[in-house]
């Protein structure tokens, strides 16, 4: 397995790029910080649908929960992790099918800070460990300017990338995320 930045060949890209019709599905974390764990099952089962031509339906919560064990956050109240532990999750772990381990989004109150997400969780059904080994990545890249995602996203037909977050992502109805100084930032 490889893992290094990502060298752009220098080639003509075209004027546009939609895989939107090859998207294999759309994922709803709900409020639970687990984007990680959806981001990169989208890419996994984007890249399985392409490499086997089948659809391959991964767990999210498993991406997650590996993703939280190699980024734990030690010290904060934060139900989350990063898109580069769970990249590496998925690349030490593989990701088992989602019947060995279904998400069922937690919903976050205001007494969220103090609960156990490891426990509320639970554990996989047996055979996980050993599904998800039929599922790992081969390598990966990390892009650090848009010349090299736009790249990425022609050569492999996804990337995964990470966003900060705030409240202005809840504003349903308008075409765009807007943000202004009075919103609150959540993390991401």
């Amino acid at each position: 397995m490889t893992k290094y930045m990502y060298m752009a060949l220098p080639k003509a890209l075209p004027i546009r790029i939609d895989n939107r019709a090859q998207v294999v599905r759309i994922m709803n974390q709900n409020p639970e910080g687990a984007c990680t764990g959806h981001a990169v099952c989208a890419a996994a089962e984007f890249h399985y649908w392409r490499r086997l031509g089948k659809k391959v339906d991964l767990s999210q919560r498993w991406a997650y929960r590996k993703a939280r064990e190699i980024d734990p956050w030690p010290g904060e109240n934060y139900h989350g992790s990063t898109t580069r532990a769970a990249v590496r999750a998925w690349a030490n772990f593989g990701i088992c099918e989602e019947e060995f381990w279904s998400y069922e989004a937690y919903q976050i109150t205001e007494d969220s800070p103090n609960f156990d997400l490891l426990k509320w969780e639970g554990d996989p059904k047996k055979g996980a460990v050993e599904n998800a080994l039929k599922y790992p990545v081969q390598s990966y890249r990390r892009c650090l300017t848009p010349y090299d995602i736009k790249h990425a996203l022609h050569e492999h037909g996804i990337v995964i990338v990470g966003a900060m977050v705030h409240s202005g992502w809840n504003i349903w109805g308008e075409e765009r995320i807007r943000y202004s100084d009075s919103v609150s930032e959540w993390g991401g």
